[in-house]
């Protein structure tokens, strides 16, 4: 699968563009991404370029907000497509 995500930082937030498709094989920078929050107070998801998500890549990314979550870290995700 092609998945990518572009991080950036301003402030506490990190604004997240992840593109191509969220499924399986994306878990890892989802891992990687949850590591890299480090001192955030909010994590912005732009969802606007992904071309696919499976179940599985639904399931990760809820997985990735409730770790967020349990750091004190809000998740926000917007510009869902149909």
């Amino acid at each position: 699968m092609d998945f990518r995500v572009m991080p950036r930082r301003c402030g506490s937030t990190v604004y997240l563009a992840p593109a191509g498709e969220l499924g399986l094989d994306s878990r890892a920078a989802l891992d990687e991404l949850y590591i890299g929050a480090g001192e955030a107070t909010v994590v912005a998801c732009d969802m606007q370029h992904l071309t696919f998500m499976d179940v599985t890549g639904l399931d990760g990314l809820i997985a990735f907000a409730d770790r967020l979550d349990g750091r004190g870290i809000q998740f926000f995700a917007y510009n869902w497509q149909p």
